[in-house]
């Protein structure tokens, strides 16, 4: 008994083209947000950079989601859950923000690059996510650059 192939291809939902394309322009305008933020935590208080950081870019992004089709509606049972995640992006934002008013960009940008092993520890402790050899392999080998990059001496 064979299985019919005559069934149309599944609709694809990915837009590739526009990912590449958004992801460019993050990668070009995210070094200048922060080098913006750095300038001017000189004479502005973080809490104020940091509103400003959100009012803009929510200004920005509100008629991008408009153009792409996204529903602004948020179903009750995701509210919690995405309140907690503004809250928590909020406050890394700030804290970054402190940061690079006090330390060299670089520096800061180096210590931001952990996150990968904070995110690898809290999937497998709260969430039981496997941790396979490669990854955890991959991750200490970052590490080990990530490290040298911070301190580029070994004596340090």
């Amino acid at each position: 008994m064979s299985v019919s192939t005559n069934a149309p291809p599944a609709l694809s939902t990915d837009r590739v083209v526009l990912g590449i394309a958004m992801m460019l322009g993050f990668c070009a305008c995210a070094p200048l947000l922060d080098v913006a933020a750095k300038l001017a935590a000189d004479e502005i208080p973080v809490a104020q950079i940091t509103t400003a950081r959100f009012a803009v870019q929510s200004a920005i992004m509100f008629p991008v989601a408009l153009l792409l089709g996204f529903s602004l509606r948020v179903p009750r049972a995701l509210m919690v859950p995405l309140i907690a995640r503004a809250v928590f992006l909020i406050a890394s934002t700030y804290c970054f923000v402190a940061a690079i008013a006090v330390m060299p960009i670089a520096d800061a940008l180096a210590i931001v690059f952990v996150e990968p092993f904070i995110l690898l520890l809290l999937g497998r402790f709260f969430f039981s996510e496997p941790v396979f050899s490669l990854i955890l392999t991959s991750i200490l080998f970052f590490f080990f650059f990530l490290i040298f990059c911070i301190h580029p001496s070994f004596s340090a």
